[in-house]
């Protein structure tokens, strides 16, 4: 396996072994995920996984798409 997928399973994909999700966030037809944070707060979120994911980019010369 490649350092960047390592990478990605164990930083990006990996959910804490604590986690549970909570059940009343899913209707029982609908498997749709609501969010509760502002508009702000994701997309500072999203800036930060971005940087994250360009700073790995640049050590193993991987490009990477641009939102």
């Amino acid at each position: 396996m490649s350092i960047w997928e390592k990478y990605c399973l164990s930083h990006c994909f990996s959910v804490p072994e604590t986690f549970v999700l909570p059940k009343n966030q899913f209707s029982s037809g609908n498997c749709s995920i609501h969010l509760q944070l502002p508009d702000e707060q994701l997309d500072l979120q999203l800036d930060t996984i971005r940087m994250k994911l360009a700073a790995v980019s640049l050590g193993h010369h991987v490009h990477l798409f641009s939102f």
